[in-house]
């Protein structure tokens, strides 16, 4: 595990975190939200408002500590579900101008890995955490990637990729990351057309940057079925700056810490002009819509701090011709991926038949 706590204030500071939200906040928020005039949304259960509470605070704790998980090559407890993934090849444009190289990684497939020669669907998913936390593996994807081989497709294939807090982690590792996990799955004889994309928060990013990748360079790569985006972060240099995210209208009700979510900007960023031209469409697609055959399903919540520039983006990506379809669930934090983990567990439930039933129209 890669952690900050080789600086001695870095321990104090994650001390001090730690404690205050084990002995203050925490009792504090038990006894204020059991008055449903107190608790953020009057709708909201005792229950969600505490799981929304716990989800912010651990959250907030890996950022203080500077916590990440590392990339270990080893199936694990996940065991025939694991595949390692073979480091992208043929890389052209901004995945190739750099100094950062392509790695091994691995993904992990739900419920299992395909049947030689299936034509079932796949759902390829890039998991969230801002860049610098969670991981592909059952203990932080488990459920989510349980009800897109439930819901979406007939196997999910979460694929991990380097966090930004690594060495080699800025941008484009992660691209580099995604497009070796497509090559691996049509290299294993399953095609373009069965093929979903897709990702949560910084997740949803990613898979943005590989829908650009894949129209930028023409020919590389088939263009997928379809693409999911589940609470997409479409601005990746804005948030270094903490009070972008401190001043959001949605802040006190959301799951994401701002100290967080900073530290991810600057961990992708580093060494990088965000303004460059090669660059700036893939770090704030935002501003850079542009066209693509693969049709959209894009999620934004109503009271996550991402919601108002996901619209914008979809709008955007809208205007110029794109199918894009939203979907909206209006009470409801960032990320209903882990929806299980949040308190939004019908949310959830409710968003994955949605995708599911959009991916049967299309």
């Amino acid at each position: 595990m890669s952690t900050g706590l080789h600086n001695p204030l870095r321990v104090i500071l994650l001390l001090r975190k730690v404690l205050y939200e084990l002995l203050l906040r925490f009792p504090f928020l038990c006894l204020k939200y059991l008055v449903p005039s107190l608790r953020p949304q009057q709708s909201w259960s005792w229950k969600t408002c505490m799981m929304a509470a716990r989800t912010k605070a651990t959250l907030d704790i890996l950022g203080t500590g500077r916590i990440s998980a590392p990339l270990e090559l080893k199936a694990g407890k996940e065991a025939e579900q694991f595949q390692l993934i073979k480091p992208a090849k043929d890389l052209q444009g901004v995945a190739a101008a750099t100094e950062i190289k392509p790695v091994t990684t691995f993904g992990i497939w739900y419920p299992s890995p395909p049947p030689k020669g299936s034509n079932g669907s796949v759902a390829i998913h890039f998991h969230g955490g801002a860049y610098v936390s969670l991981t592909a593996r059952n203990d932080s994807c488990g459920w989510g990637a349980d009800m897109l081989a439930k819901h979406v497709a007939d196997f999910a294939f979460l694929a991990e990729y380097r966090l930004a807090s690594r060495e080699d982690g800025a941008f484009p590792a992660q691209l580099q990351d995604a497009i070796a996990a497509y090559q691996h799955v049509l290299s294993l004889g399953i095609e373009a057309s069965q093929i979903v994309v897709g990702g949560d928060s910084a997740g949803g990013h990613l898979t943005l940057s590989l829908l650009r990748y894949i129209v930028d360079n023409d020919g590389i790569l088939p263009q997928p079925r379809a693409a999911l985006l589940w609470s997409p972060a479409v601005d990746w240099v804005s948030p270094s700056d903490v009070t972008t995210t401190y001043n959001n209208k949605h802040y006190n009700f959301d799951i994401i810490p701002a100290e967080w979510i900073a530290w991810g900007s600057t961990e992708f960023t580093k060494g990088l002009d965000p303004s460059a031209p090669s660059l700036k469409p893939y770090l704030v697609p935002l501003h850079s819509p542009f066209r693509i055959k693969t049709p959209l399903w894009i999620q934004a919540c109503g009271l996550e701090v991402l919601h108002d520039s996901i619209v914008e983006f979809g709008d955007g990506m809208k205007a110029i011709g794109n199918s894009v379809t939203m979907n909206s669930a209006p009470l409801a934090v960032h990320d209903l991926f882990y929806g299980n983990l949040t308190g939004f567990l019908a949310e959830a439930d409710k968003a994955f038949k949605e995708a599911g039933a959009w991916l049967e129209q299309i």
